[in-house]
């Protein structure tokens, strides 16, 4: 995997993503809302359409939160892949110094 941002982009990302989510949960309401009304005042051939129409539209929008889903998962994998790496390099940066001073003190 290819890291393109800083850790702050990500979780950036990350906090869109969870935004957008949210907003196609709403969606999601609408359309099963939509779709139970049609039903239980509406009959015949064209409300049998569009039941099916709302159908497809509900499934799209489970789809699109799943692709939003997988994305603020990976997102958030690189965060704390991101994480992991930075600490570990304050842990050698730290033995490094510690092994100059020690050098220091004992050569000076």
């Amino acid at each position: 995997m290819i890291i393109k941002y800083t850790k702050a982009v990500y979780e950036q990302k990350i906090s869109t993503l969870e935004g957008d989510v949210k907003e196609l949960e709403g969606h999601l309401n609408t359309l099963e809302g939509f779709k139970t009304q049609i039903s239980s005042f509406w009959e015949g051939e064209t409300a049998a359409k569009w039941v099916t129409v709302i159908g497809e539209e509900i499934n799209h929008v489970r789809s699109s939160m799943q692709e939003c889903n997988n994305l603020r998962h990976t997102y958030q994998g690189i965060v704390d892949d991101l994480s992991k790496t930075t600490t570990a390099i304050d842990e050698v940066v730290d033995d490094v110094t510690a092994a100059v001073k020690a050098v220091i003190t004992l050569g000076g």
